[in-house]
Formats: structure tokens, C-alpha cells, sequence
């Protein structure tokens, strides 16, 4: 199995699905919702050139590619059933069509899009073989998500208020010790 060919086109088509969904949403796209930034990028090329340098023996293809197709699904799947209420950026009013979803798998986890990030990004260091890049995503996606959940929960709370701190209390972020 060529590795880096399944990554780049598992790459494609998240960037493809990420697109195209936000667009079937909301009636429309932007470059913004292929989600390429500087942190990503860097990221992506720290990732490979660990590949590159220490090549396949370390890597377990059909456990990453496992991880990375249910992070994927996870997070399809939570933006498709969000529908509306989903968007990549973070929202501070609530828009008409904004409703708190806490069933499917929002009923198992507060925020399964970015569970199925984080499993998808520690996945593909698990996929190439890449150890110091899965120690460095696991870190830096926790403390992201960390601040992300935090800001974010802080509007849900001012736009749902009690409403969502019940759902809150009693259902899990997905990511390991983020309450």
C-alpha cells in the first residue's frame, strides 16, 4: 500500500466533504470551509517529513486508517445532524434556525465534530508511522480544543442558558479531561 497516496487522497476528501457540506447546509461555501490555515499546514509538513525520515516502520496503516475513517464519520455525521446549527466559526448571537441539538450523537458527546477531528488527526501519525507528530497532535489538538470547547461553551451557555448547561453537566465534551 502506498501510504502517501491513501493519505493524500483521504486528505482530498476531507477537505472535499468539509466544503461540500457546509455548502449543501447553508446554501453555500467558502475557501474558509476547506479549513487549510498556517497551523495545518505546518502541521501537514512536519507529519510527512517525519514519514519521509523514518519511513513505514513504525507505522500501522490498517489501525490509522481505521481511526481516521471513524473520526471522519464521527465528524460528518455531527455536522449533518447539527445541520444549520453547525458552522465552522464560532457563533456569539443566535440565528433563527439555531437549536440546541443534544440527540444522535450529540447525545453522546457535546461536541462529536471535534472528537472526530481529534481522532481523525491522531490517526494519520498512527497511519504513516510517525510517532513525534502523534505525541505533538495530541497535545496541541488537546489544548486547542481545550480553549476552542471553552470560548465555545461560553456563548452556548449566554445563547441557551440553562437549557445547555443541563446538557452540559450531563453529557461528556468527547475529548478526554475536558469537562
Amino acid at each position: 500500500m502506498n501510504l502517501l497516496l491513501v493519505y493524500g487522497l483521504i486528505c482530498l476528501i476531507y477537505h472535499f466533504m468539509e466544503f461540500f457540506l457546509i455548502g449543501i447546509i447553508h446554501g453555500k461555501s467558502s475557501v474558509r470551509s476547506l479549513l487549510i490555515g498556517i497551523p495545518y499546514i505546518m502541521a501537514q509538513i512536519f507529519l510527512l517529513m517525519e514519514f519521509l525520515i523514518l519511513g513505514e516502520k513504525f507505522s500501522l496503516p490498517y489501525l490509522g486508517l481505521v481511526g481516521m475513517c471513524i473520526g471522519l464519520s464521527l465528524r460528518w455525521t455531527a455536522i449533518l445532524q447539527a445541520g444549520k446549527s453547525f458552522t465552522h466559526e464560532l457563533r456569539t448571537e443566535k440565528e433563527p434556525n439555531h437549536q440546541l441539538i443534544t440527540s444522535g450523537v450529540y447525545g453522546f458527546f457535546r461536541h462529536p465534530s471535534y472528537l472526530g477531528w481529534y481522532i481523525f488527526s491522531l490517526s494519520a501519525p498512527v497511519f504513516l508511522g510517525s510517532p513525534f507528530s502523534l505525541l505533538g497532535f495530541s497535545i496541541l489538538g488537546w489544548y486547542y480544543f481545550r480553549a476552542r470547547i471553552k470560548e465555545e461553551e461560553k456563548y452556548l451557555i449566554q445563547l441557551f442558558g440553562e437549557s445547555y448547561q443541563i446538557y452540559k453537566d450531563k453529557t461528556s465534551s468527547g475529548i478526554p479531561f475536558i469537562a
